[in-house]
């Protein structure tokens, strides 16, 4: 009985060994971990810093073009069961709040031809820029220092980073904290429609 124990122990271990080398590697790409130095010559980001982007569909995107209005960074993956539940979050608070300026932006954490697949099947309706190591230092930089997915990151219209999240988040959660951004915010213009 103790053989077959330590048979299943050591397999079990080798199968999550094997799962994490699979999971690290399609986080960071060919590129290797990001690099210490960025990291720790940034610190800590308290708003929105300048970002160009060019998303999945070729289209450029600014963070300049997003003054006034709140943001969203959405750091996700295909392979992430929890991240994909949380794009349906996204699109019912972008449901409840339609009619109040509120941008989105997936960064998906992935390889390029699984994304394209995943994004062939189930459309989003807001930009997907392919994340890359530099996404990662991002993410960490906003507040993600376990580097873990999924990862939301809110700013008021102003740039201010309001709230993060690593992990699951309820559409309910997402609406409290979408209400504590100021009059002419998402939840602003929501309250003086109704």
């Amino acid at each position: 009985m103790n053989a077959v124990k330590t048979v299943l122990v050591t397999l079990l271990a080798g199968v999550l060994s094997i799962a994490i080398a699979v999971l690290g590697e399609r986080w960071l790409g060919e590129e290797g971990p990001p690099r210490a130095d960025r990291v720790a010559a940034g610190g800590l980001l308290d708003g929105l810093p300048p970002l160009q982007w060019t998303d999945v569909t070729g289209r450029p995107l600014a963070s300049a073009d997003w003054v006034g209005e709140p943001v969203i960074l959405h750091f996700w993956a295909t392979w992430c069961p929890v991240c994909r539940e949380q794009l349906g979050v996204i699109a019912e608070a972008r449901r409840r709040h339609r009619d109040a300026p509120l941008r989105v932006v997936g960064i998906a954490i992935d390889r390029r031809a699984d994304l394209e697949r995943f994004l062939a099947e189930r459309p989003l309706d807001y930009p997907v820029v392919l994340g890359d190591p530099d996404a990662i230092v991002l993410a960490r930089r906003l507040g993600n220092h376990l580097e873990g997915l999924p990862f939301l990151v809110l700013f008021d219209r102003d740039g201010r980073r309001v709230f993060a999240r690593l992990g699951p988040l309820a559409v309910e959660e997402l609406d409290e904290q979408l209400g504590r951004l100021p009059a002419g915010d998402a939840a602003g213009a929501r309250r003086s429609a109704g």
